[in-house]
């Protein structure tokens, strides 16, 4: 059986709205092209600690209200339709499922589970859901997934902050 985890936030999504909720935070305009590594910390000026709070204190709007990225998100939609089970993997908290799943029926995204690893290493669920792809946009993960998890195909959504030695197969999205 094949089964396809799919991120949801900077895979499926765009970073019009992350850009704006770090420029309100930072007090400054902040580009998509300046999240140039996916730990935001190293290239804002901030700390993990100021990011986890903010974060936390406006992740329900931004669940609700983030944008669609459709180009990416119609070329996933086409790898899903190769697996026998599509699984939303998202590093977002249990208590969003709720809005999570609003956002995506709202979007028309295709899955038959939603899972949310509360903040916890994707790398621990993999075997447990029987995970023989993954779509992503964090490199460190596909890595990882690449030198230790050989039977597992990674797709990696294109980002500023990513390339196409991080995966196996690549995609284009929308920034």
């Amino acid at each position: 059986m094949e089964i396809i985890a799919i991120d949801i936030d900077g895979t499926l999504t765009g970073n019009e709205l992350e850009c704006q909720l770090y420029s309100k935070w930072l007090g400054r305009k902040i580009k998509p092209s300046e999240l140039t590594d996916y730990d935001v910390t190293k290239v804002l000026g901030m700390t993990k600690e100021f990011e986890k709070l903010k974060w936390l204190e406006n992740a329900f709007y931004f669940y609700k209200n983030v944008e669609i990225d459709e180009i990416a998100t119609k070329k996933i939609m086409e790898i899903a339709s190769g697996y026998d089970h599509v699984i939303i993997m998202t590093k977002r908290f249990g208590w969003s499922s709720t809005v999570t799943s609003e956002w995506l029926d709202t979007h028309n995204i295709r899955y038959d589970k939603l899972v949310c690893t509360n903040e916890y290493s994707k790398m621990l669920f993999l075997d447990a859901y029987g995970i023989t792809g993954i779509v992503e946009d964090n490199p460190y993960l596909t890595r990882e997934i690449k030198n230790c998890r050989k039977g597992i195909k990674t797709y990696l959504v294109e980002r500023p902050y990513n390339s196409v030695d991080d995966c196996d197969v690549y995609i284009k999205g929308s920034f």
